[in-house]
Formats: structure tokens, C-alpha cells, sequence
């Protein structure tokens, strides 16, 4: 599995309750293949919030970028926008055990723009994309 932990200390003083930050996940398994996700974090308060992406292969190379640093957001100055790690196996896991991690942070931009995203998820079914929904309740920030 990899953790990817959103920070933010401070909330924009822009229109709107929300801000939504979009990840995009490269993962290179050790056979080369290759596959992407997107996952989103939505805040609603400052604080931290997580988002898990499971089932990658041990040994896969992993690049994390955030894609999307919400409306009047940018990345802080000492935050990379691209990182990347690698997927080790753990034949001993628990739910202690530390998993492979990236974390970001942002701050306000000044700008007047104010606004969320909204997160869709599909299935792939007999070739097929059926929408299964928004993603749920992503607003998990904790203080």
C-alpha cells in the first residue's frame, strides 16, 4: 500500500467551505507494466487527511504528483510537487507496520478564486465503464 498525506495549516479565505487537492499515482511494476490512478482529497477544515491506494505490487516504482492544488491554493515553498518510492514487500504486515508514504502541503495563493472538485469513480465491466458513484465522504481532515 501507499499513504499519501495531504497537509494544509491554513484555509483560504475564498468563497466556498471546501478546497479539493487531485493526485495523480504512476505506478511502473517490476515487470514494467504500467498503470495510473487518480485519487482526490477534499478539505473542508485545516488539519491532515490521508488517502490509501492498495494492492500494488511489492517492488513497483511509484511517482506521486499533485495534479491540482485546489482553487486559491499552491504548493508550499519546501513541498516537491512530484515524488517518488518504491513498493517493498512485507511478509510480516500488521495493521503497525509502516507502508511506503508521500506527503504535500499547501498554503493560500492570495487569489480570489474559491470553488471544490467533485470525484466520479467508474467500473470497467465487460468493457464497459458503469459510474459507481462520487467517491464517497473525502472530507477526513483531522486537527
Amino acid at each position: 500500500d501507499l499513504q499519501i498525506e495531504k497537509r494544509l495549516d491554513s484555509m483560504s479565505a475564498m468563497p466556498g467551505d471546501e478546497a479539493t487537492f487531485v493526485f495523480q499515482i504512476d505506478i511502473t511494476t517490476p515487470n514494467n507494466k504500467t498503470e495510473q490512478r487518480i485519487e482526490a482529497l477534499t478539505f473542508n477544515k485545516t488539519g491532515s487527511s490521508f488517502a490509501t491506494i492498495e494492492k500494488i505490487p511489492a517492488g513497483s516504482t511509484v511517482t506521486v504528483k499533485e495534479i491540482y492544488s485546489g482553487a486559491g491554493y499552491e504548493l508550499a515553498a519546501e513541498s516537491a510537487s512530484e515524488q517518488q518510492v518504491t513498493i517493498v514487500a512485507n511478509d510480516e504486515y500488521s495493521s503497525s507496520t509502516v507502508v511506503a508514504s508521500v506527503a504535500f502541503e499547501n498554503e493560500p495563493d492570495g487569489s480570489t478564486t474559491g470553488g471544490y472538485g467533485v470525484r466520479n469513480n467508474f467500473a470497467l465491466k465487460d468493457g464497459i465503464y458503469y459510474w459507481t458513484g462520487n467517491g464517497g465522504d473525502t472530507s477526513t481532515a483531522t486537527e
